[in-house]
């Protein structure tokens, strides 16, 4: 086929009729299969479930360095969305760098006494 640069090519139409009838296909094979479409259902909620268990369970568990998730009463409905999603931010804590006269410091504060010994 000859195409000069200056004729527009025409592009065939979409193959919609595979499409719908694959769409029949799919709703009479769950009409016909009414248990093992229910059973594919639950599976399906089951492991959407664990997926977004397991994503929050990671986000807590993990530090990242950053703003964290604000409070949820000042986030809007897809703020709140978002952070069901994809779970909470945890900022890196800041280190409390006392030193050793720090510590000793504050445990006499509080009547501990420590006793070194060198061997």
């Amino acid at each position: 086929m000859n195409v000069r640069d200056d004729q527009p090519v025409a592009l065939p139409a979409p193959p919609s009729g595979r499409l719908r009838s694959l769409a029949r296909r799919c709703l009479r094979c769950a009409w016909r299969r009414p248990g093992r479409t229910l059973l594919a259902l639950v599976m399906s909620v089951f492991v959407l479930a664990n997926v977004l268990a397991f994503i929050q369970a990671y986000s807590m568990t993990h530090f990242v360095s950053g703003v964290s998730t604000t409070r949820p009463d000042q986030l809007s409905a897809m703020g709140k969305l978002g952070v069901i999603l994809t779970g909470i931010r945890l900022g890196k804590p800041r280190p409390c760098n006392q030193g050793k006269r720090g510590k000793r410091q504050a445990d006499e504060s509080r009547g501990l006494v420590h006793a070194v010994t060198s061997r």
